[in-house]
């Protein structure tokens, strides 16, 4: 028999109908604002977006029509000079455009440019920060291709030369297809702010100056400084930019050819994307970035100014050696820093003997004896190589001859005499 005082008890305790209503009511609405207040959220990051979106689509359209042109351009050029060639034989009528404030240092990699351009910062008005390759692509000079070629760079298309496929699978870039690497350090890591500089520079001179101008403004730098650009890419860009830019000051780091590849090749035993391929593989293909690199930079040896330096001498003659480019420079009587500036992050790198912030020590002069076998140095200075996209080839037991270092007894006893092909 039920208990009609617990039955009552049940009837007054739950709750109305109506309240359940209401409170459903209450939480809708609460959901509701926390919703809108989402959407507004939503909506203010959808509109920063359209407006860049926007950007890159005006900027594509200019694209195309700048592609067709220098494509029917460059199609008649390559007729009457030979594929290729244009970038390193193209007569000019005169220069262009004034320098911009920045430095190209061209090498082969793994040549000292990181030292090398800490060096230069310790010296007003130079200043160093992470390789930034601003000028790894050559059609960036002359006034007509620079659009078309900076939007491709910024997008990552159209790479100056073809990636090899690696045996796991990976590619291997000679030459890196991205402009503009390490953009945090730059300030320009952002999607607004390269649609922004994409959109407003309308020259590689000019291009560089906002780069450099945005790290003034941010009081990164002092207001004169002038950026080294110490990213081996730039080797294939010196030439063509001399062209246009005659008084750009270039400076070319040279070293003998089996410690720079030799280093190298350490250094991509510690990467993943070289990982499990042969010694004979990585010899190859570091051989053959070596090889583009130097090829193309020694184009740009006719120019004024064009300096060529070498590691050994940057090791063994460091302060006359620092006189040489800057009385090149302009800077004979430069004004030394305190230290150094520099920004971003130039650390040591896997497979470095030396840091380039560290003392000058000339103990990787003639390391490849100690890393490379007698078979290997064999194969590697009868390797040649042929480079159509840039209209180049070479041979590596010329660069041996031209670039061994004179500083180690008994360097002309061990290159091999006989002349092979890669």
């Amino acid at each position: 028999m039920k208990n009609p005082l617990l039955s009552l008890y049940y009837r007054l305790a739950r709750p109305h109908p109506s309240e359940k209503v209401a409170f459903d009511l209450k939480r809708i609405k609460q959901d509701l604002r926390s919703t809108k207040r989402e959407l507004d959220r939503n909506g203010s990051e959808l509109a920063r977006v359209s407006a860049a979106l926007e950007i890159q689509q005006a900027i594509a359209r200019d694209l195309d029509a700048i592609v067709d042109r220098q494509a029917r351009k460059i199609a008649a050029f390559a007729s009457e000079r030979g594929s290729g060639k244009a970038y390193y034989t193209r007569a000019r009528e005169g220069p262009t455009t004034d320098a911009p404030p920045i430095l190209l240092i061209a090498s082969g990699s793994s040549s000292g440019s990181h030292l090398f351009a800490q060096l230069l910062a310790a010296y007003e008005p130079f200043v160093v920060g992470p390789e930034p390759n601003l000028a790894s692509r050559p059609g960036l000079f002359a006034p007509e291709g620079f659009r078309s070629e900076l939007l491709r760079g910024l997008y990552h298309q159209s790479p100056i030369v073809q990636p090899r496929q690696l045996s796991n699978g990976y590619l291997h870039h000679p030459v890196p297809f991205r402009l503009f690497t390490n953009d945090e350090a730059y300030l320009y890591e952002t999607t607004d702010a390269k649609v922004q500089l994409a959109s407003k520079a309308t020259s590689w001179s000019g291009f560089v100056s906002m780069i450099r101008d945005r790290l003034v403004d941010a009081q990164v730098v002092p207001g004169n400084s002038v950026l080294v650009e110490h990213s081996p890419s730039a080797a294939v860009g010196i030439a063509p930019a001399l062209r246009e830019m005659p008084n750009l000051k270039v400076v070319h780091l040279v070293r003998d050819p089996r410690d720079a590849i030799s280093s190298m090749m350490k250094r991509r035993e510690k990467s993943p994307v070289y990982e499990g391929i042969s010694a004979d593989e990585n010899l190859q293909i570091t051989a053959e970035q070596w090889s583009l690199l130097t090829a193309a930079a020694l184009q740009a040896e006719e120019y004024p100014g064009y300096l060529r330096i070498s590691y050994e001498e940057l090791v063994l003659e460091t302060n006359a050696t620092m006189a040489r480019v800057l009385d090149h420079l302009g800077h004979k009587d430069a004004k030394r820093y305190l230290a150094p500036i520099s920004f971003g992050e130039i650390g040591h790198q896997p497979g470095w003997r030396n840091s380039p912030k560290g003392a000058i020590s000339a103990s990787s002069i003639g390391r490849y004896r100690e890393t490379l076998t007698a078979e290997q140095i064999e194969r590697l200075v009868a390797m040649e190589f042929d480079f159509p996209e840039l209209g180049l080839g070479c041979a590596m037991r010329d660069f041996v001859d031209r670039f061994s270092s004179k500083a180690i007894p008994g360097e002309e006893t061990d290159v091999p005499r006989t002349r092979g092909s890669a």
